[in-house]
């Protein structure tokens, strides 16, 4: 009998029609079994229905999403007892059950829950269902999509998120099963994402931009104003030297890994430590703005020429020469009406004007 229930749980699949045999067989001989006082399994069986298979998943994601305390407890009470067993088949459709219950959730009243799912998916470690994947990061973001999470909060679901499958503008692969089960998830930290890499490039440069802070100032509200109407659907800086260690000491000061995630430029052309490319794209456009005195570069779409978003290595090398990103067949000053220019082009090329 014991055996019989520990090979059930470690092989549950409610869609399985061997499962359902199973759990017939179970039931039928867990009425006539004779078991002791001391026995846990007959209150376990009623409690999480567990001879259910369509409900003993159901009943394990309520008990753990609204338990106090070690998720582990809530597990050794269903049954699963070992770290094996928690992650079997059980273990795997409740927390899959857990995930859809925490994707029907809105905004603040989903922040309990996604730590309660955090901590039962393995802490801040590789997911320990990567079958849930898809669901996890529906979980983690869909009830983000009209508005924003307090700054820890998202930061704790994009480090979970991308310490399993990477940051998914470079790790497009491990992203895509999100893509096609959870797309909305999917866009939603894309969406947080770019806003962070545009942020980023301001913040960053901004320190550095002593002498003009009058122009620096303009250029932000200019390029905010295409960012806070969702124009802006992908971003990417390129830092020299100067800015990537300032985003390295960012990244580590705030514990937000994403400001991590950035080119690098290669010295030369004219540029020093301090200069830094936002590369961005608007509809069919790719725009390259750079810092303190370098010009606004525009690549249309079938422009072989254009640059490249989202280079990055692990080993600090240059991602970018200064050159790729400059040069464009239409670029300019940042001189008297410059932000009247680029924003005719940009709505002349892409219908698009905040």
């Amino acid at each position: 009998m014991f055996a019989l229930l520990d090979a059930y749980l470690d092989g549950f699949d409610q869609d399985d029609a061997d499962v359902a045999w199973l759990a017939k067989r179970l039931t039928t001989a867990s009425k006539s079994w004779p078991w002791r006082g001391t026995d846990p399994w007959p209150a376990r069986i009623k409690a999480f229905e567990l001879l259910t298979p369509s409900k003993a998943p159901g009943r394990l994601a309520a008990a753990v999403l609204g338990g106090k305390g070690d998720f582990r407890s809530i597990l050794d009470e269903a049954g699963l007892t070992t770290e094996g067993r928690r992650i079997g088949g059980l273990g795997l459709a409740g927390f899959t059950a857990a995930c859809e219950t925490v994707r029907k959730l809105k905004a603040a009243q989903a922040v309990a829950a996604q730590e309660r799912l955090i901590e039962w998916s393995g802490g801040s470690g590789t997911l320990a269902y990567p079958k849930a994947w898809p669901q996890f990061a529906g979980a983690l973001f869909e009830p983000w999509g009209a508005s924003e999470p307090a700054r820890a909060h998202k930061t704790l679901i994009v480090d979970k998120a991308v310490a399993h499958a990477g940051d998914p503008r470079i790790n497009r692969a491990r992203w895509r099963p999100v893509e096609e089960v959870a797309g909305d998830a999917y866009a939603i930290i894309l969406r947080w994402l770019t806003e962070a890499s545009v942020r980023q490039f301001f913040d960053i440069v901004n320190e550095t931009m002593t002498d003009r802070p009058d122009m620096w100032a303009d250029r932000r509200k200019f390029w905010t104003r295409y960012l806070d109407a969702d124009m802006i659907s992908a971003a990417w800086v390129a830092f020299g030297s100067d800015g990537a260690a300032r985003a390295d000491r960012a990244a580590q000061r705030t514990g937000d890994k994403s400001l991590s995630m950035f080119g690098r430029l290669a010295s030369g052309s004219g540029r020093s430590s301090q200069h830094a490319a936002l590369i961005m794209k608007i509809g069919d456009l790719t725009i390259a703005e750079w810092s303190h005195n370098g010009k606004w570069n525009i690549w249309g779409r079938n422009d072989p020429k254009h640059p490249v978003l989202f280079r990055h290595n692990s080993r600090r090398l240059p991602d970018y020469d200064s050159s790729e990103l400059m040069r464009a067949p239409t670029s300019g000053s940042h001189t008297t009406w410059w932000q009247s220019r680029v924003a005719d082009i940009i709505k002349n090329e892409t219908g698009l004007r905040p």
